[in-house]
């Protein structure tokens, strides 16, 4: 295990690992470890380990113009990604889903910055736990209708049963840190 992922387990069991009660994940499942993940992206010591741990999960699926995130914390991580990628002389920006569409202005559910080379939509999206990954399954298909290429889905934590699976649906996936390393 290298020293950034040593050090983001280590914010992570300090700050988003919450055992103190019965939680309900998004999946309906039930749990007495909640893994927080905002707790620790939000910290500002944090974001720099974490941004650039994101930055290189995604470079794993190869070139990326743009990355995306599943509502809410998915967002907060596609930032930091495309903010850390763009020090290092990346040309990324970020795509932005909305968990509904705006009730006002545009009434959009994703929001694209200007220019878009659509020849070039090939996307990175972020998670912050996967426990079923519905959720991103979920937000990777509305990408693709939209006419973008998923080219892989990042998580911060994967609390699946099986975390040796590569894929989530039809798409590739790498988590920094498996559940199980949280709670040892």
């Amino acid at each position: 295990m290298n020293g950034d992922r040593r050090q983001l387990i280590g914010y992570l069991k300090d700050y988003s690992v919450k055992t103190d009660e019965v939680f309900e994940l998004a999946s309906g499942q039930k749990t007495n470890t909640y893994i927080d993940v905002k707790q620790t992206m939000l910290y500002g010591p944090a974001m720099c380990n974490l941004a650039g741990l994101l930055r290189d999960y995604a470079a794993m699926f190869g070139r990326w113009d743009f990355v995306a995130g599943v509502p809410m914390g998915g967002a907060y991580l596609a930032t930091m990604a495309a903010l850390m990628a763009n020090m290092h002389g990346g040309k990324i920006s970020v795509v932005m889903i909305r968990e509904k569409p705006k009730d006002h202005g545009t009434q959009k559910l994703i929001e694209v910055p200007p220019p878009v080379d659509f020849a070039t939509r090939r996307v990175i999206l972020f998670e912050d736990v996967v426990t079923t990954g519905n959720s991103a399954i979920k937000a990777a298909e509305l990408l693709e209708a939209e006419g973008f290429r998923v080219g892989g889905i990042v998580a911060v934590v994967d609390r699946r049963a099986d975390t040796s699976e590569t894929t989530l649906g039809a798409f590739g996936f790498r988590a920094i840190v498996d559940f199980e390393e949280l709670i040892v």
